[in-house]
């Protein structure tokens, strides 16, 4: 069983710095099955699931580095990180993005000299680490009410997480609290931190008030 998305843009990062990106790619997913029964005895074989291949090609990628810095990785097969995702002003949209992960580098292709108006095309290997986020990335909204009168230390504030992957953990910036709301809230900032269920993070914060 196999599966292609042809997607827009995708980005190259090595050692956290973006070093290439293109206007296109293709994300090819194939599911490998393995026999669980002995030919040998007669009964018919039977297919169980192996492992799921995750390759990348890409054209015309823009080599922002040096286009040693790809050359080294490729021949170190050192993983490189990769998303998968829209291009607003030059970086991921994440509200648009769908997948990233670590990938090594299978094929490299550059047929000019000059750089500035080189072809280039890659193709990448899954190495570790894919997620996949559907169509929006992970966000959080805060909401709370206000205290209802001077020193009654009576405010209430709550978060809403929306994308990423379920189940979501809370940790607040009042210790202890790990809920996905809190109360007796007194005056100041709160600041929750939402992780879901593949690491990805995002916080969002909110200001309790006191009447006059």
């Amino acid at each position: 069983m196999a599966v292609v998305i042809n997607g827009s843009d995708i980005f190259v990062y090595i050692d956290g710095a973006k070093v290439a990106n293109a206007t296109s790619h293709s994300l090819d997913m194939t599911m490998t099955v393995r026999e669980t029964s002995n030919k040998d005895t007669g009964k018919f074989n039977t297919k169980d699931t192996g492992r799921l291949e995750i390759t990348v090609t890409c054209d015309q990628y823009m080599v922002y580095t040096d286009f040693a810095t790809m050359m080294t990785a490729y021949l170190a097969r050192e993983p490189v990180h990769l998303h998968l995702a829209e291009d607003i002003a030059g970086s991921p949209d994440e509200t648009q993005f769908y997948a990233e992960g670590d990938f090594i580098i299978t094929s490299l292709h550059y047929d000019a000299a000059d750089q500035t108006n080189a072809s280039n095309s890659c193709t990448f290997e899954h190495y570790d680490g894919f997620a996949w986020s559907g169509d929006v990335a992970l966000r959080v909204g805060v909401l709370g009410t206000n205290c209802s009168a001077p020193d009654a230390d009576d405010g209430f504030t709550a978060c809403f997480p929306k994308g990423g992957t379920a189940p979501y953990t809370f940790v607040w910036s009042r210790a202890a609290e790990v809920t996905q709301y809190i109360t007796a809230c007194e005056p100041g900032t709160y600041t929750v931190t939402v992780t879901d269920d593949v690491a990805a993070e995002v916080t969002g914060s909110i200001t309790i008030t006191e009447p006059a």
